[in-house]
């Protein structure tokens, strides 16, 4: 009995995390510390890097919080080089976590996971959450980006809009299956009235 309800328990919770890394969009991440911002409420929140909210309130209350946190030494700096890895559609950070472990282990980068909340808003709403995330980094940091799915597409939608400045720091971009010629289920969904219906943010543009 006890297992049993110990294992509902994880499965609860575990629903509830995905749940809730759905509705929140990070705008800024140093060394996986991050301020989120709610994608309909628009409330902002602190994560440490366990993912537990550390505060709650407005965006100025935040990046206040952030920066007495980052001078204290709680929040390590970023190094001269971080890896930015963006989960698809439909997926949180955690989807990423394997790919994330292997690259902390395997480079000198900071790997920083952004996470976004996908069908909640449209490509260019999460590229403007992850502009927000890369201006929060140090100017002589390079970037390279691992993006799967629907992240691929947010950094291309991103790119539309960069100025040059940034875009001359990027060293290389992995693209982890990405739509860019669109998408075998979009194309299914699309054919289907009442699915396309049901569709929204970004997945309606897909």
């Amino acid at each position: 009995y006890n297992n049993e309800k110990h294992w509902v328990s994880t499965i609860f919770a575990n629903f509830t995390a995905a749940a809730d890394a759905l509705q929140w969009s990070d705008i800024r991440i140093v060394s996986n510390w991050r301020i989120q911002q709610h994608a309909q409420s628009k409330a902002y929140r602190i994560l440490d890097s366990e993912d537990h909210v550390v505060s709650e309130g407005t965006l100025k209350d935040c990046d206040t919080h952030f920066s007495v946190l980052m001078r204290k030494g709680v929040v390590a700096p970023v190094r001269k080089e971080a890896v930015i890895v963006l989960h698809g559609l439909g997926e949180g950070r955690s989807a990423m976590k394997p790919l994330v472990a292997f690259l902390e282990e395997n480079t000198s980068a900071s790997i920083l996971s952004f996470g976004y909340a996908s069908p909640q808003a449209s490509l260019a709403s999460h590229a403007h959450s992850l502009s927000n995330v890369l201006a929060g980094l140090p100017p002589t940091t390079a970037i390279s980006f691992v993006g799967h799915s629907m992240g691929n597409l947010v950094v291309r939608r991103w790119l539309q809009d960069a100025k040059p400045e940034i875009v001359c720091r990027i060293k290389r971009m992995v693209m982890l299956g990405p739509p860019n010629q669109g998408a075998d289920l979009a194309r299914l969904v699309g054919n289907n009235h009442l699915l396309r219906n049901l569709a929204s943010g970004a997945a309606r543009e897909l």
